[in-house]
């Protein structure tokens, strides 16, 4: 009965494209399920590195979501990029990555929801959920309130 209801639940959400790029796969694979159990009417797809996403764009695949770590991106000129070619994406740092100049950094290169991996799953599934219904909504998971001042103003 429990499952009926969390799954009529997940189906009341907008549908969406979630990208999750992630170069250590044990992480993005515990993202995606965790993702396709909740929400099961969104399309999940891991990646390894942003520079894969270019083809997929290209490609005209639709995306709504990204979630990204910046420990693992090259280059931070990929999420310019990326919103320059496509601003209606949003962009989720998802990271263990706390340093406030580079979050604010983030923030001014379009990134708007920012949660750490060691959120429990419904502050991750909140934060998706906001970004892909509400794309100029900031987020912040409640570890980063303290360490962003100037966001907070």
């Amino acid at each position: 009965m429990l499952e009926q209801i969390s799954s009529a639940k997940s189906l009341a959400y907008k549908s969406l494209n979630i990208l999750i790029i992630e170069s250590n796969q044990q992480p993005g694979k515990q993202l995606a399920e965790l993702i396709k159990s909740q929400r099961p009417n969104h399309q999940v797809l891991l990646l390894k590195d942003s520079e894969q996403i270019f083809s997929l764009m290209y490609g005209e695949v639709a995306m709504d979501v990204i979630f990204f770590d910046i420990e693992a991106e090259l280059n931070t000129d990929n999420l310019a990029l990326i919103k320059a070619i496509s601003p209606q994406i949003s962009l989720i740092h998802w990271s263990d990555y706390q340093h406030p100049e580079v979050i604010e950094l983030l923030y001014s290169l379009g990134v708007n929801s920012f949660c750490t991996k060691e959120c429990d799953g419904s502050i991750v599934l909140e934060a998706m959920d906001l970004a892909g219904n509400y794309p100029q909504s900031l987020y912040l998971s409640q570890k980063l309130h303290q360490c962003l001042p100037l966001l907070q103003s």
